[in-house]
């Protein structure tokens, strides 16, 4: 909602952009260069996918809604089957 999304913006901001990044890079979850670990520790199903190192067959047609112009920018990441399970 509204409200903890701008306690959380203003406590960012008290931290600082560099404090987080720093504690990202720490953490293993950023490189050094400011992207997303996409190796297996921490995993990251996402920064797997978007770099290619993860495939999600079945995600084709939903990537295919993109067209070919938005595809070459964005892409659909599904969840691993396993954390879906509890969503249900």
């Amino acid at each position: 909602d509204r409200v903890t999304f701008s306690a959380a913006r203003a406590l960012l901001r008290r931290f600082g952009v560099d404090n987080l990044l720093a504690e990202l890079v720490s953490a293993g979850y950023v490189n050094e260069v400011g992207q997303l670990n996409s190796g297996t520790k921490p995993f990251n199903v996402f920064a797997r996918v978007a770099n290619g190192t993860l495939k999600q067959p079945g995600m084709e047609d939903e990537n295919a809604l993109l067209g070919s112009e938005w595809q070459q920018r964005f892409m659909i990441a599904c969840n691993l089957p396993e954390p879906d399970t509890h969503w249900a």
